[in-house]
């Protein structure tokens, strides 16, 4: 069976990914770039995990998916939380995997921090995956990220699970259906434009993504 690391970097490469950003240290992030170097998903690496999330944001912008960014706990979660707060306004998606401590494992080794609570502000949703929910936990990350308004989305990763086998077992979740307009608001925003002398209409970038324009 896959280990977490693997399922993990299986989700990103699925997705359409082929690089991943950020700061590695030790124990299950050099793990998940192990997995991406026999994948076919690399690891590139930066000088700091803001630059890291920004990176694998407009990367997956670019790919037309979710960038996927990495980082250890404490005070490489504060730097990436900032990386997380760009790519929020700029509305580009990107999931932060974030090294955190295993469950009822909050000794006094380590950076500790509450890592949900850091980025609860910017952040579309904050995961946490364990062996029992890899793949689905994976799955919604990058499924939330990329839903309307694209955004960031925190995937804690327990420092413990880097050989441990995941689950796969996995529930995908339809995409929303867009009801149809109304077609007498729709004439009557078209009568109000035509009654403009010189009508300039400014579109945000969810626009593109919903196929609306060429």
């Amino acid at each position: 069976m896959p280990t977490v690391p693997e399922l993990i970097v299986e989700r990103a490469r699925d997705a359409g990914l082929r690089h991943f950003f950020g700061l590695p240290s030790s124990g299950v992030l050099l793990h998940l770039l192990d997995a991406g170097r026999r994948m076919g998903v690399e690891f590139v690496s930066s000088a700091h995990e803001s630059t890291g999330v920004i990176a694998a944001a407009y990367y997956g912008y670019f790919k037309g998916c979710p960038g996927l960014a990495i980082s250890v706990q404490g005070t490489g979660a504060g730097n990436m939380a900032s990386g997380a707060l760009i790519a929020r306004f700029e509305r580009k998606p990107v999931v932060c995997v974030c090294e955190c401590p295993a469950i009822d494992d909050f000794g006094e080794w380590g950076q500790q921090w509450d890592h949900p609570g850091l980025f609860n502000s910017v952040a579309k949703a904050c995961l946490r995956t364990s062996e029992h929910n890899t793949a689905q936990s994976a799955y919604d990350a990058f499924r939330l990220a990329a839903m309307p308004r694209p955004g960031p989305v925190l995937l804690e990763l327990p420092r413990n699970l880097e050989k441990t086998e995941g689950s796969s077992d996995l529930t995908t979740t339809a995409d929303p259906v867009l009801d149809d307009p109304d077609p007498a608001e729709l004439d009557a925003l078209c009568e109000m434009v035509t009654a403009f002398r010189k009508p300039v209409i400014i579109a945000g970038d969810d626009v593109r993504q919903q196929g609306c324009v060429p």
